[in-house]
């Protein structure tokens, strides 16, 4: 997905007001080697990284954490976070696969690492099959029902280093404390990409205090999506890890959608798991037999 910040004189536009998690209005970037001579690019132009005031993540620590990545001749491009949810499914963001529901076979999920950069015997690149976005999936700023799936070739489960994350049977409670994580961008001005797995821990945010900080000129969707942050204060995954995962009580209640550009000081937005389970269930139920 390709797209700009504008602004007005004086004043931000809708436009500049909403960032996608997906975008970074940078060149920076850094190739990964691989035993076969291919590479994995790190592009901040694709990347949907930036999480501030976060930490190192420990080795194993995120199992269910994935990076989704377009295929190329000879490298992949990281393009946007997902989580593995079932043997053959990983969950991401609907504007991280938009326009490819024809194409699955450009994308890889690359599973196993905490350091994209170094060498790991234990990672593993899987191809996509399959993807479903969400029937209602808009397409706009901010995107409604940012949520799709991507089924894999080849079963997850035969990664010992990998499980599912667990999804959620009931809606979170505000003030809980959660975890966001993803690789990329530590700082919303140096512009310098981590290749180390990030973690960043934040409460959930009251969905009707969310909203505040976003109304008038921008509407949550009170039922389809959680927030998280602590507001004027503290860290944030800001423009950061697109379609990745946002846990509280070791379950999966959220992915990465969008939020302000300005980062700091305003909320995250994820899109609700548990508000689409019934979407995430019907793909979880589509399973190629014949490939497993």
């Amino acid at each position: 997905m390709e797209s700009h910040i504008w602004r007005t004189t004086g004043k931000f536009s809708f436009a500049t007001v909403i960032l996608l998690l997906a975008i970074c209005n940078s060149g920076l970037g850094f190739f990964i080697s691989r035993p076969n001579n291919s590479s994995v690019e790190l592009d901040a132009h694709h990347i949907q990284q930036f999480i501030v005031g976060g930490k190192k993540a420990s080795d194993g620590e995120f199992k269910a954490q994935a990076a989704l990545c377009k295929h190329k001749p000879d490298h992949l491009v990281l393009r946007c976070a997902c989580t593995i949810v079932s043997v053959c499914h990983a969950l991401t963001a609907g504007h991280c696969v938009w326009g490819f529901q024809e194409t699955p076979e450009k994308f890889r999920i690359l599973c196993g690492v905490t350091n994209v950069e170094e060498y790991d015997p234990n990672r593993d690149v899987f191809t996509v099959d399959k993807i479903y976005i969400h029937d209602n999936y808009e397409n706009s700023l901010p995107p409604k029902n940012d949520i799709a799936m991507c089924r894999v070739r080849e079963k997850f489960s035969d990664h010992s280093k990998l499980a599912p994350a667990r999804l959620p049977t009931s809606r979170p409670r505000a003030n809980q404390m959660g975890t966001a994580c993803g690789w990329g961008l530590v700082s919303p001005d140096k512009k310098v990409i981590s290749p180390d797995l990030m973690r960043v821990d934040m409460p959930v945010m009251d969905i009707y205090k969310c909203y505040g900080y976003y109304a008038p000129k921008v509407k949550v969707d009170t039922v389809g999506c959680v927030c998280g942050g602590y507001g004027q204060y503290g860290p944030s995954i800001c423009n950061g890890d697109s379609g990745g995962p946002f846990y509280c009580n070791g379950e999966m209640i959220g992915v990465a959608s969008w939020g302000h550009q300005k980062c700091k000081g305003y909320p995250s937005v994820f899109t609700s798991t548990y508000a689409h389970r019934e979407f995430i269930e019907r793909c979880m139920a589509d399973v190629d037999d014949k490939a497993y």
